[in-house]
């Protein structure tokens, strides 16, 4: 189990936010077609690999932000330059 888009993706966010993963409950979009389809193949489904080829930039550029928007936050609460701020890995 943990192998389908919604694992995928979910692990490829986690990633760019350098965030450990874990597996939790995902909520799937409605189906309004215009708004969520696949990209590439203009319909909504939930195959994984055409999905997470397609979904792949949009999720990167999701938790990238979301990652720069952290630090940002961090550094106006400390009254910083967000260049002094890095994420750190946590030890278990």
């Amino acid at each position: 189990m943990g192998q389908g888009v919604y694992t995928s993706l979910s692990q490829l966010l986690a990633d760019e936010l350098d965030v450990p993963f874990k597996p939790g409950e995902v909520a799937a979009a409605p189906p309004i077609e215009p708004t969520y389809s696949n990209p590439d193949a203009h319909i909504m489904v939930t195959v994984d690999q055409p999905q997470f080829v397609a979904f792949t930039p949009c999720f990167r550029k999701v938790g990238a932000s979301g990652r720069a928007m952290l630090i940002q936050a961090a550094a106006g609460e400390f009254e910083s330059r967000t260049g002094k701020f890095t994420l750190l890995k946590m030890a278990k």
